[in-house]
């Protein structure tokens, strides 16, 4: 990505690039804490499903964009969609995947 920056802290991102909006496509277990990040430093959000890990903290989120004003919308995969059929089937023909997915964590962001 000559040119642009990438942060090794989430929130050393928001704060250094004062994002518009944040797109997060993390792992299930970081994506409440970004969302409520992102939301409190006045950005709107697109975050992959789930919103979070219980309905609790999915209500607070919600209320707290609310408050904020911002949009928040929560996207998906239709796994029945052609496109998504299409990528399963070539991911399968690339081999095996390296390691455990749970097991990785993200180290950039840009």
């Amino acid at each position: 990505m000559d040119g642009l920056p990438t942060f090794d802290n989430f929130d050393t991102a928001l704060r250094e690039s004062k994002p518009d909006v944040v797109s997060i496509n993390t792992y299930p277990d970081t994506h409440a804490d970004y969302v409520r990040k992102s939301l409190l430093a006045g950005a709107h959000v697109f975050v992959e499903k789930p919103l979070a890990l219980t309905v609790k903290e999915a209500e607070e989120l919600v209320a707290l964009a609310k408050a904020k004003n911002r949009k928040m919308v929560v996207g998906y995969i239709l796994r029945v969609h052609p496109s998504w059929t299409k990528f399963v089937e070539i991911a399968r023909t690339l081999g095996k995947t390296v390691g455990n997915a749970h097991e990785l964590k993200p180290t950039k962001f840009w």
